[in-house]
């Protein structure tokens, strides 16, 4: 889990969840994340921000959302 700037949060999940940290993702080349709609605006800016992905498929609305922030 990471908050609207790409920062961990700690959570109570974090012992429960098996995958990739994001450590890990930040290694990685290209990381692609798929996500629409206005609800996941701030998801989305805090994976751009935390420099967790670098390709983003979405929608249109979302990617003018995106620009405007």
């Amino acid at each position: 889990f990471f908050d609207i700037n790409g920062n961990p949060v700690a959570s109570k999940l974090d012992e429960l969840t098996i995958g990739i940290t994001i450590p890990e993702i930040q290694n990685i080349d290209t990381v692609i994340a798929i996500a629409g709609g206005l609800e996941k605006l701030n998801v989305i800016l805090g994976a751009l921000s935390g420099q967790l992905i670098n390709v983003l498929i979405t929608d249109r609305e979302t990617s003018e959302a995106i620009l405007q922030s």
